[in-house]
């Protein structure tokens, strides 16, 4: 039996309904839960609430337990108009006010993102009310009927409505012919479906007296509500009327009142007049004090700024004095370790040279022998040999020693024979003792110019180089760990795929295990781990950003210190770490890349989510500001919290993904960015600092300027309307995937835990077809960034080899070059290095030099930018003059600054055997002044310039001891070229 309520909706305390073309329908919909009694009630289109809120007071005056779901975006549609956030606002309002102890959910979504969240049939009453094109409603009713449970009920309204687009009744014409069905033809008209039937029969009896019932209780209680309002308003009319009569009266007084103050305000204008003719002549006194204090003050201001400035050069100049205070300390007891080496080493060669006298006297003998003058013309023959290949009188100490008794005659007898041993080992001993004290000197020199900076680099420099070279004899780590913190575990993949390819084996774990059983362990973020590995077997990849020095403390550096090697992601950071004593060969550059093949077995998902957010905004006011003006405007969801593959399912439901920075003036969050490439969704981000240093990222990633909420606004709806191509994606992530294996395996060959062979030409990250290259270590950073304020536009930077020694790297760098530049068909290659100095018209310059190398096709090898060191047997072959500038050509040539290299010098650096361990024969230089049959170009003045205020990277000293070799070359060529000019 049907059961008519008498009751009020709280609700009309805030929001009065009676226009609302729902409110017709609020008694029906309030009777309607209370005899059915529903467990859940969904609504789609909600607006400001008036048939929600009649189901919530329903629901309410009957203490019944049930689960109400209002589902709308609450930024309106075509039909109903659009409007901003005060109506969400108000409706949390009502529900907190008159509905807090309900099970009301709001669910800010569109219909088709909600409805995965309900199980099918688990709906009791569902009410649609969202846009009413026959399209949508239809779609709409088929999306959710499913839900609904088979003796359930679902309302449509509008259903009375028959213009423009409106297609709710044409859809509900044919919903008749299918289903039991009422109608109410009042307020728009409501439609009432049961989805089998079962209610139908109960109720069918009561559809006429409802239809009139509720028809007429609609009106009467619209008309009564307009009644009483009209009511309320004309008693407060009459209680205003009384009001302005009452004030009328008071006015009349006032009136009076203010005329008698007129004529005292009259008389005190005059007294006024005088007045300020006193006060402006006071005025006038007080400006002049006012410019006189205004003088003072600025002079007050300028003396308190120099102070500070006077007290800030006295703070560092204390710091300089106290740290240059502490450096002459250790060099002290340097110095002190090193002259009692020396010493014994002196001692030693006194011992040495004693015993090589003894020898001496026996080579006498041996020379007074027959056999010594019979074979005097074989001797003679090899001296001419041996002299003609190894003639250099600037060869070091030691390798004076090696040459004289390494490479003495094989002796005809046993006595001769015993007497060159005793020499060959006097040889040894002497080369070791004349090895330390070339060192020694050297250090002596750095001691001698109180340049003891330089003497502890140079210290560092042969330390580290001596370390790894015995760690390259115990051959590479065979088990790996990767230990990372949830949040980096994108990182973790990248770098265990990568030694996964070269047949290691390797554990990825986000707690540190017990023992640590591994070879090797590579730890993502170990500042925030308790338990890290020992040091010896520990690489640490340093995440944090050093705009924010809040993770630099001293125990963090003292553990990156104390690692085996640091990975940084950063040039910015690289830079940073520089400063506080954490830098190059130490620091190992190792840009975040992309994954390919990332997550491509997980099934394909349904794109659920426009704009996702996933991070920490809460304790990031900036964060927390540009998200909630993007709210405003697109359904952002927000993600924290959550790792792994919760992770990567929630980016892969998202159409894009929106990055904004934690700090002002921050780095990229790669690892983020990365990843998001990787499962193939576009990324938005702020611009960055360090922007230019992911080339890869063109085009993949939408880049709007950091700070500015409006052109964020602008990026996301051009990201949303205008999606980026998955094949530009696709490109980005093969470019970024391909620089980390190149960077990531140039680390294992720098540590020696890879052949160098494993480097392949073809997987250099050079852009297609880059024919002129810049050679640069990123880990040497000041030298990288002292470079760029000067690159010329056409160069592309290349991230050189490390091995040690640093030669080796040097000229494995060329050889690889040399090897990529031939996969591309290219005839010829510039090439320069990060210390060149470059004049002012270098481009200019340039256009003419491969001019006149054009005009010279098939008669040059090499064109050489600086000759460091010129041979003593080099022959110049001509010089000519050419568009103003002086070239001349030789054949054989020292130094690899700034040089182009026509294809047949590409094959022979291609052809470079790193496994050649001979720093006097075969430098990358060495190797091509080795050649017999180049010919080099050069300009006099030399083209170039070698920067004296960097460190060079191979030897660890400073490029000033060049300075004396390049101008004394210079010289000796201007010289010889005069000849044919």
């Amino acid at each position: 039996m049907w059961q008519y309520f008498d009751h009020e909706f709280e609700y009309e305390d805030a929001y009065r309904d009676f226009y609302s073309p729902w409110a017709g329908h609020k008694y029906f919909s309030y009777d309607l839960v209370r005899n059915i009694r529903p467990k859940i009630i969904v609504e789609l289109g909600t607006y400001r609430g008036t048939s929600f809120f009649s189901f919530c007071q329903a629901v309410k005056d009957a203490c019944h337990d049930a689960n109400l779901y209002a589902v709308d975006t609450w930024q309106g549609d075509e039909h109903g108009g659009f409007y901003d956030e005060d109506v969400y606002t108000d409706v949390i309002k009502i529900k907190e006010k008159y509905y807090a102890d309900l099970k009301i959910n709001l669910l800010r979504k569109r219909f088709d993102e909600a409805v995965d969240e309900f199980d099918n049939h688990s709906i009791d009453l569902l009410h649609i009310d969202g846009l009413h094109t026959y399209e949508a409603v239809k779609h709409d009713f088929e999306k959710w009927l499913p839900k609904v449970k088979p003796d359930g009920i679902i309302l449509l309204h509008d259903i009375y409505i028959n213009k423009e687009d409106f297609g709710v009744h044409q859809f509900w014409e044919e919903l008749k012919g299918q289903y039991k069905t009422v109608e109410f033809h009042h307020s728009y008209g409501l439609g009432v479906l049961f989805k089998d039937g079962t209610h139908y029969q109960s109720f069918i009896d009561s559809q006429k007296e409802w239809q009139i019932r509720y028809s007429y209780i609609a009106e009467d209680k619209k008309n009564e509500k307009i009644h009483k309002s009209l009511t309320s308003s004309e008693r407060l009319l009459t209680k205003h009327e009384r009001q302005i009569s009452g004030l009328r009266q008071i006015i009349s007084e006032q009136d009076d009142k203010l005329a008698v103050r007129d004529g005292n305000i009259a008389r005190l204008n005059d007294v006024l007049s005088e007045r300020d003719g006193q006060i402006a002549t006071l005025n006038g006194a007080v400006s002049a004090c006012d410019r006189h204090i205004a003088v003072l003050n600025e002079g007050l201001s300028e003396r308190d700024g120099n102070i500070a400035r006077l007290n800030d050069v006295l703070s560092e100049r204390d710091g300089e004095v106290a740290a240059l205070n502490r450096t002459v300390s250790v060099c002290d007891e340097q110095i002190a370790v090193l002259n009692e080496a020396l010493s014994g080493r002196i001692a030693d060669l006194n011992r040495a040279a004693t015993e090589r006298d003894g020898a001496l006297a026996l080579i006498d003998l041996m020379k007074g022998s027959t056999s010594w003058r019979l074979t005097r013309p074989m001797r003679f023959l090899a001296r001419l040999v041996r002299y003609g290949l190894i003639d250099d009188d600037r060869r070091n100490l030691s390798h004076r020693f090696h040459y004289r008794y390494h490479q003495l005659p094989l002796p005809v007898s046993v006595k001769n024979f015993i007497g060159i041993f005793r020499q060959k080992k006097m040889a040894v001993q002497m080369e070791k003792a004349g090895a330390f004290a070339i060192h020694a000197r050297n250090a002596l020199r750095y001691v001698g110019r109180r340049d003891f900076d330089g003497l502890k680099k140079r210290i560092h420099f042969y330390q580290a180089d001596q370390f790894i070279q015995k760690l390259a004899v115990l051959g590479p780590p065979k088990r790996w760990g990767v230990i990372a913190t949830p949040h980096t575990l994108f990182v973790a993949h990248l770098v265990a795929s990568r030694l996964r390819a070269h047949n290691f084996e390797v554990d990825i774990m986000t707690n540190p295990p017990a023992g640590f059983p591994h070879d090797m362990y590579v730890v993502i973020c170990a500042q925030m781990l308790d338990v890290l590995p020992p040091g010896e077997k520990r690489i640490v990849y340093q995440m944090e950003q050093s705009v924010s020095s809040r993770w630099f403390t001293d125990a963090y550096i003292k553990i990156l210190e104390c690692s085996l090697a640091v990975l940084e992601y950063s040039l910015v950071n690289v830079a940073f770490m520089a400063g506080k004593g954490v830098m190059y060969p130490h620091v190992h550059y190792l840009p975040v890349g992309a994954g390919t093949g990332y997550m491509d077995h997980l099934p394909p998902v349904e794109k659920t989510c426009d704009v996702l957010f996933y991070g920490d905004a809460n304790s990031s006011p900036r964060r927390r500001e540009m998200l909630n003006v993007l709210r405003r405007h697109f359904n952002v969801r927000m993600c924290s919290e959550i790792f792994d593959m919760d992770m990567v399912n929630e980016i892969r439901r998202a159409r894009t993904v929106i990055n904004l920075h934690y700090y002002k003036n921050a780095l990229l969050e790669m690892p983020r960015i990365q990843e998001c490439l990787s499962l193939g969704v576009p990324v938005i981000t702020e611009t960055a600092q360090d922007q230019a240093d992911y080339p890869d990222l063109t085009g993949a990633v939408i880049f709007f300027e950091e700070g500015n909420e409006q052109a964020m606004i602008e990026a996301v709806r051009r990201a949303l309307h205008h999606p980026v191509e998955p094949e530009t994606i696709r490109q980005a992530v093969a470019a970024g995937a391909g620089r980390f294996a190149f960077m990531f395996d140039r680390f294992l060959v720098a540590m020696g835990f890879l052949p160098a062979s494993k480097l392949a030409d073809d997987v250099l990250p050079l852009p297609q077809g880059a024919s002129h290259i810049v050679l640069s270590m990123p880990e040497t950073i000041a030298r990288r960034r002292l470079f760029e304020a000067n690159c010329p536009q056409c160069f592309a930077v290349f991230d050189g080899i490390r091995l040690r020694p640093g030669w080796v790297g040097c000229g494995l760098s060329y050889a690889k070059l040399a090897g990529y530049a031939l996969s591309q068909g290219m005839h010829r290659l510039t090439i320069l290095e990060d210390d060149a100095l470059l004049p002012e018209d270098f481009e200019g310059k340039m256009r003419i030099i491969h001019a006149y190398l054009d005009a010279k096709e098939g008669q040059w090898d090499v064109f050489a930018g600086l000759i460091t060191t010129l041979h003593s047997e080099v022959k110049v072959l001509g010089a000519e003059m050419f568009q103003g500038m002086l070239f001349v050509t030789i054949d054989k040539m020292t130094g690899m600054v700034c040089n182009v290299y026509s294809e047949k010098v590409l094959r022979i650096l291609a052809s470079w055997d790193p496994d050649h361990r001979d720093d006097q024969t075969n430098t990358i230089d060495k190797y091509l002044e080795r050649q017999t049959d180049l010919r080099i170009v050069v300009t006099l003045p030399f083209l170039a310039g070698h920067r004296e205020e960097v460190h060079s990277t191979l030897w660890g000293f400073q490029n000033t001891q060049y300075r004396e070799l390049i101008a004394e070359s210079e010289r000796t060529l201007q010289e010889s070229a005069g000849a044919f000019l």
